[in-house]
C-alpha cells in the first residue's frame, strides 16, 4: 500500500508537470492542422473532404478519430483547450498501466510499468504536443490489455472490447494494422492447439475492428483513389515524392541505432531482463508475446517510408510492461528484493519528474516566427492564398489561405514555381494557382529545391519581379518579408 501511495503521488506530479508544459505552448508545425482540423469538425459536424485553407486544397484523408474526439474536447472544454488534450490521452495511459492487475499482470510489476512511462522523454515529448502518437499509445496499450484480460477469462464482453480498441486504432493512425495481423496471428495460434472456440472470438473480434474502420476506407478510395491513402495514392508526384525521402527518411539500421537512447536507462534495462528471463527460464508465454509485438512493431517502423521515431511510442509501454513483469518474476521469491526495487523505482522516479525537462521547448513556434505571423497579418487582405513553406502556421496565426507544393493529397499544386527561372512565367504560375502573396526569408542560400526550401530560382525571380515593380514589398522585417503581387 506505501509503494502503491508513493507511486500514485509521483505520477500525478509527473502529470501535473506534463498539464503545465503543454497549457502554456505555442502550437507549430502539424499541430496547426490538427487543431483547425478538430475545429472544423466541431463547427461543421462532419468531416471535410477538401480543405482549401491548406495546399490550395489539401485532401482530408487522415485518420479522423484525434481530430473527432479533439472537436468533442473543444465544444466542451473550449478551443484552449486542445494544448492539453494529449496529456489526457497520457494520464489515461499510465491509468491503463496501472489497472495491468485485472488482465493477470503483477500488481507490482503494472505500478513499475507506470512508472518507467512517466520518466520517459519519448513518450512525455508527445504528452504536450497536439499529435496522434499520445491517443495511438493508448489506444495500443488499451487493446493489448484486454486481449490479456480476454485471455485471462474469454468471455464476449472482453473480446468486443478488443475488436473495437482495435478498431479505433485503425481509425487512429497506420499502427492498427500491426494490431489486426496480431489478432490474426492469435486466431491461428488459438486454431493451431485446438481451441476453436477461442480462434474463432479472436477472428470475429478482426472482423469487428475492419467493420469499423470501412466506412473511412470506403470514403477515402472514392474520394482519392486509394483506401489507405496517401499510401498508393494515383496522384503522386514521383520526383516530389523522391526529394521528400531524402530528406526525412533514414536507413532501418540507423532508425534502429536510435532505439536505446530513446529507451533510457531504466527503461533499457527493463528490456534487457525481458530478455533474459525466458531465456534463463526456457519458457515463454504471453509476457513474451506483448515484447514480441512491441519488438516487431519496432523493426516494422524502420522500413516504413517516412518513420520518425515518435512512431516508435505506442510500443514503449509494452516494452516497459513486459521488462517490468520479467523483473517481478525474477525477483518474487524474495519479498526483500521486491521491496528494494519499489523503493529504488519511486526514488528514480521521483528524481526524473523533479528534473523532468521541458518537452515543449522545441516544440513551439519559434519566436520569429510568432513576431512575423503577428506583424504581417494587418497587410494580408482577402484576395489570394500566400506561398509560404511553413503553411499549417501561416494559415493558423494569419487567417488566409496558405499553400507549398506536396507530393500528393493537394488539389492544386504549384510545383513550377520552384524551379521557374524566368520572372515572367513566374508570375503568370502565380496568377493560375490563386496566389497573392509570398512569405519568405530576404536572404538565402543559392541551393536547389529540395521541397523545403526556398530555392535559388524562386528567390531569383522574386527579386527580379521586385525589381519592376510586379512585386511589392508589403512587409518586412530582419529576416523575413511578405511581398504582395501588384493589380
Amino acid at each position: 500500500m506505501a509503494a502503491h501511495a508513493g507511486a500514485v503521488l509521483v505520477i500525478a506530479a509527473g502529470v501535473a508537470r506534463l498539464w503545465g508544459q503543454a497549457a502554456g505552448g505555442k502550437f507549430a508545425s502539424d499541430e496547426c492542422f490538427h487543431a483547425f482540423a478538430a475545429e472544423w469538425i466541431m463547427r461543421h459536424r462532419a468531416l471535410p473532404a477538401v480543405l482549401p485553407e491548406f495546399y490550395s486544397g489539401f485532401y482530408y484523408y487522415y485518420h479522423p478519430l484525434l481530430h473527432v474526439l479533439g472537436a468533442a474536447w473543444a465544444a466542451a472544454f473550449g478551443l484552449a483547450a486542445l494544448h492539453v488534450l494529449p496529456v489526457v490521452f497520457a494520464a489515461a495511459l499510465l491509468v491503463t498501466l496501472w489497472g495491468a492487475e485485472i488482465a493477470g499482470v503483477p500488481r507490482a510489476a503494472a505500478r513499475w510499468a507506470a512508472l518507467l512511462c512517466v520518466m520517459s522523454t519519448p513518450l512525455g515529448d508527445y504528452a504536450v504536443r497536439f499529435y496522434v502518437e499520445s491517443l495511438t499509445t493508448l489506444l495500443v496499450s488499451g487493446a493489448v490489455l484486454a486481449w490479456l484480460a480476454w485471455r485471462r477469462r474469454p468471455n464476449t464482453s472482453r473480446v468486443v472490447l478488443v475488436g473495437a480498441l482495435v478498431g479505433l486504432t485503425l481509425l487512429t493512425k497506420f499502427t492498427g494494422w500491426l494490431l489486426l495481423a496480431g489478432l490474426g496471428v492469435a486466431a491461428a495460434w488459438e486454431a493451431v492447439r485446438g481451441r476453436r472456440r477461442n480462434a474463432t472470438a479472436l477472428a470475429g473480434a478482426a472482423a469487428l475492428a475492419l467493420a469499423l474502420a470501412t466506412p473511412w476506407l470506403v470514403r477515402n478510395q472514392a474520394l482519392f483513389g486509394s483506401a489507405l491513402y496517401p499510401m498508393l495514392a494515383p496522384d503522386v508526384d514521383r520526383a516530389l515524392l523522391w526529394l521528400g525521402q531524402q530528406r526525412f527518411s533514414l536507413s532501418p539500421g540507423a532508425f534502429l541505432a536510435r532505439v536505446p537512447w530513446l529507451l533510457g536507462p531504466a527503461l533499457g534495462a527493463a528490456v534487457v531482463e525481458a530478455i533474459l528471463v525466458p531465456i534463463v527460464r526456457r519458457r515463454v508465454g504471453p509476457r513474451e508475446g506483448i515484447f514480441a509485438l512491441a519488438v516487431v512493431g519496432m523493426i516494422a517502423t524502420a522500413f516504413v517510408p517516412f518513420a520518425q521515431h515518435r512512431h516508435l511510442n505506442p510500443f514503449l509501454p509494452l516494452a516497459a510492461l513486459a521488462g517490468a513483469w520479467a523483473v517481478w518474476e525474477a525477483a518474487e521469491a524474495r519479498k526483500a528484493v521486491v521491496v528494494a526495487l519499489d523503493v529504488l523505482m519511486l526514488t528514480v522516479a521521483t528524481v526524473g519528474v523533479m528534473h523532468m525537462p521541458d518537452h515543449r521547448a522545441d516544440a513551439d513556434l519559434p519566436s520569429d516566427l510568432a513576431e512575423s505571423f503577428a506583424s504581417m497579418a494587418p497587410h494580408v487582405s482577402d484576395d489570394g492564398a500566400i506561398l509560404s513553406l511553413w503553411t499549417y502556421d501561416t494559415y493558423y496565426y494569419v487567417g488566409r489561405p496558405a499553400t507549398w507544393v506536396l507530393a500528393s493529397g493537394q488539389r492544386d499544386r504549384p510545383g513550377e514555381l520552384f524551379n521557374e527561372r524566368d520572372p515572367g512565367r513566374f508570375l503568370e504560375a502565380l496568377g493560375h494557382h490563386h496566389i497573392r502573396y509570398v512569405f519568405a526569408p530576404r536572404t538565402v542560400n543559392a541551393v536547389p529545391f529540395n521541397g523545403a526550401n526556398y530555392s535559388a530560382d524562386l528567390m531569383g525571380c522574386l527579386r527580379g519581379l521586385v525589381a519592376t515593380g510586379q512585386l511589392e514589398v508589403a512587409w518586412t522585417s530582419k529576416t523575413m518579408m511578405l511581398l504582395h503581387v501588384r493589380g
